[in-house]
């Protein structure tokens, strides 16, 4: 019992996951807006940034994350939740 909740605690994906990202099979997320709010979400947090190759890695380990390749490479299976899209879509503006 106790590793189980030690490895949730370092379980930084997880983290991310759970604060900044809806899960649900019907839903997608762009490849590269999803990392690029995970790359936010961990600078924020004062955590260390995995690598693009790394983080997706960790995300397809994940039940029920799915990566479809194409030109642009989409997950299936989550979704950035309406708040952290918020403050993605105010950090683009102001940078206008």
């Amino acid at each position: 019992m106790a590793t189980n909740e030690y490895r949730e605690e370092c379980d930084t994906l997880g983290s991310f996951l759970s604060e900044c990202c809806d899960l649900d099979p019907n839903l997608e997320a762009a490849g590269g807006d999803l990392y690029g709010v995970y790359r936010l979400w961990a600078t924020d947090n004062g955590l260390g940034v995995l690598s693009n190759v790394r983080f997706s890695k960790r995300l397809l380990s994940r039940e029920g994350i799915t990566r479809e390749a194409g030109e642009c490479r989409v997950y299936t299976g989550l979704a950035v939740n309406n708040e952290w899209r918020r403050r993605v879509d105010a950090i683009r503006d102001s940078k206008r």
